[in-house]
């Protein structure tokens, strides 16, 4: 019985995630709040603080991910500006903002949310958790560029996977003592 709660712990953020993103006709901008709240109620009892202020603070870290990674999207556009200043390289407008959407939004933001993360909740620090954050920001990467480089299909849906998979690695990341101790691993 331990068991099957514990794998619908780790199984139903994404679930949740994907059946908020599918439903409903959620605004990118409210991608933060769906997260955090969904990350935060059902770990409820893995708040390093009291479980609504973890909830709370869920939230703000994940809005907090969210606007610096839009930030520094901002940035590579000066960037660009500059290298196109300083040389006569050419190099166009989707090229950067395709380049600059998949460092900001599929390497920084994932990174950002796996680091604050780790001050709201009790993640074990281990290789494990290094893999797990690896892998998920490779995978990200790529299905980013596989939705950047196919025209047909909107870019809103990476957004939509990157939910799923970072709502499945902060899970695996938090329960990784519970999951591998109650399989013998």
């Amino acid at each position: 019985m331990k068991n099957l709660e514990l794998y619908l712990i780790l199984i139903l953020p994404p679930i949740l995630c994907a059946f908020l993103f599918s439903v409903t006709d959620i605004s990118l901008d409210y991608l933060p709040l769906s997260f955090g709240l969904i990350i935060g109620f059902i770990n409820w009892k893995a708040h390093k603080f009291k479980p609504l202020l973890g909830v709370l603070l869920s939230v703000l870290i994940s809005y907090i991910s969210f606007f610096i990674a839009l930030f520094s999207s901002f940035i590579f556009g000066y960037i660009r500006e500059f290298i196109m200043g300083m040389t006569n390289f050419v190099i166009s407008d989707t090229t950067i903002r395709n380049f600059s959407l998949i460092i900001t939004s599929f390497i920084f933001a994932p990174l950002l949310v796996f680091f604050f993360y780790k001050y709201i909740f009790y993640m074990p620090k281990t290789k494990l958790s290094l893999i797990i954050k690896i892998t998920t920001v490779i995978i990200l990467v790529l299905i980013s560029c596989i939705f950047i480089n196919i025209e047909q299909m909107d870019i809103s849906n990476s957004f939509f996977l990157w939910q799923i998979i970072m709502a499945l690695a902060v899970q695996i990341i938090i329960y990784q003592k519970q999951l591998f101790k109650s399989n013998n691993i």
